[in-house]
């Protein structure tokens, strides 16, 4: 295998990955899967010529209980490689979806 194929390559690139916050707070209470209630969250702004911010937040906790809860928020800075050849519509598209798509494994 020589390597991806130029037409194969995504013209979004991911150019910054980092936590921006992170929370944990745990009581005594035993925890079991089922009590645990998940919220998502996913917005993005462009900062630049070429360069957007996606944010993708998860907040993981225990229902009408202040005994556990994480709080993660990932942020990446994404940029298209040749925004030229990319349609406006296209670009807002892909920085929809596939910025929290790309973001999510590591969240």
């Amino acid at each position: 295998m020589t390597g991806v194929k130029e037409s194969t390559k995504s013209v979004l690139r991911l150019e910054e990955l980092y936590f921006e916050k992170m929370s944990y707070c745990r009581g005594g209470k035993a925890l079991f899967d089922e009590d645990l209630k998940y919220e998502f969250q996913h917005s993005g702004e462009k900062t630049g010529e070429n360069s957007f911010r996606s944010s993708l937040g998860v907040k993981v906790y225990l229902e009408d209980s202040p005994e556990f809860e994480i709080t993660l928020d990932l942020v990446g800075i994404f940029s298209f490689s040749d925004p030229a050849s990319v349609p406006n519509d296209v670009k807002e598209l892909l920085l929809k979806r596939n910025t929290a798509s790309i973001m999510f494994p590591y969240l």
